[in-house]
């Protein structure tokens, strides 16, 4: 019911579905089991969060009372700022570090959005088709620069089940310096890039090359595209320009985890959608499904869809094309598969 009503004052109170920023689990937020939530209020979700300035992923809303949130922002006075607002978390806690790969002094620059200062400065072609005049700096700053791993062991911090990487650009040379904290981590959402909005910064394929090097798998892809910024005509195609990577642990890689480890994998994955991994990895780790019997119940029960649900189906399949027709190409400088959740 309380995600109806967000759903449903996003839509009410933003000028289009992408400002929305609809969750893109949206056809899968649904009430914990009570094993589930005895689960959780004696193991919490562990979510590491780099780039905090956005807050938790919105699709890890069911979860929201039962994480311990670990946030992480280069800026001090940013992260001073959210520590003193409420939070929906069991736990939160807010670290002014700058993560990268290593030790090391960083230049930052400092954006006139700050959401999009960077390690990297502008590239001058995106700019010029693309990022408009707004996407430039304003000043830079000398940061003393930490890898996850070292900040996890100065901060004696657990080890998170799911990581989510923001930070304009630097998303690769974070991963670089995560090591030990991948090993047991469960799921990650990375932002990657197919242009480069940033001199310098590493591209998609960097980033899922090193994704699979760790033992993850891609699961899902929220794909942002933007229209040339000259571009007044009728409405067109807007080109791929990032995504939101959802990455998994490969469930081989996930056999030798602890059960309650095992037993939170399966929470999340059932949390985007993906039953078929939950009753996989549940049928090989027995003393995960024995912590979780009502939660497995619920997700392992097969109903074939008969004639008449089948039929509807295929119809309001037809009529959703047939909408998306009406509407015709992006008529809006940003769109994103978050504003179109039809999988």
């Amino acid at each position: 019911r309380a995600f109806t009503h967000r759903l449903l004052r996003a839509l009410w109170n933003t000028p289009d579905v992408y400002s929305a920023e609809l969750p893109y689990n949206l056809n899968w937020a649904r009430p914990l089991t009570p094993d589930a939530e005895r689960l959780l209020a004696k193991a919490p979700l562990v979510v590491c969060d780099v780039g905090a300035r956005g807050g938790a992923p919105l699709e890890l809303e069911p979860f929201f009372a039962a994480i311990d949130y670990l946030a992480f922002d280069a800026d001090e006075g940013e992260c001073a700022r959210l520590s003193k607002l409420p939070h929906p978390h069991a736990t939160a806690r807010y670290f002014p570090y700058f993560i990268t790969d290593r030790s090391r002094p960083v230049t930052f620059h400092l954006f006139k959005q700050p959401g999009e200062s960077s390690e990297y400065l502008p590239d001058t072609s995106y700019v010029e088709a693309l990022g408009g005049s707004d996407f430039k700096v304003e000043r830079t700053v000398t940061l003393e620069g930490r890898s996850l791993d070292e900040v996890r062991q100065l901060e004696r911090l657990p080890q998170p089940d799911f990581l989510k990487l923001d930070t304009q650009g630097s998303e690769a040379s974070i991963l670089d310096g995560a090591a030990a904290t991948m090993r047991e981590l469960a799921m990650v959402e990375v932002e990657i890039e197919f242009v480069r909005g940033y001199a310098g910064q590493a591209m998609a394929a960097d980033v899922l090359l090193r994704l699979e090097r760790l033992g993850f798998e891609p699961l899902y892809l929220n794909r942002v595209t933007e229209r040339r910024r000259q571009w007044r005509g009728r409405p067109g195609r807007g080109q791929l320009v990032f995504g939101d990577l959802l990455a998994g642990r490969k469930l081989s890689e996930a056999a030798g985890w602890p059960a309650e480890r095992q037993a939170r994998y399966a929470l999340l994955l059932a949390n985007y959608g993906y039953l078929g991994h939950v009753r996989d990895l549940l049928a090989a780790a027995p003393a995960a499904r024995a912590l979780l019997p009502e939660f497995a119940s619920r997700v392992e029960t097969t109903r074939i869809p008969g004639r008449v649900a089948r039929a509807w189906h295929r119809l309001l399949e037809k009529a959703i094309v047939l909408v998306l027709y009406l509407r015709g190409g992006q008529r809006g400088g940003y769109d994103s598969d978050r504003g179109w959740p039809v999988n």
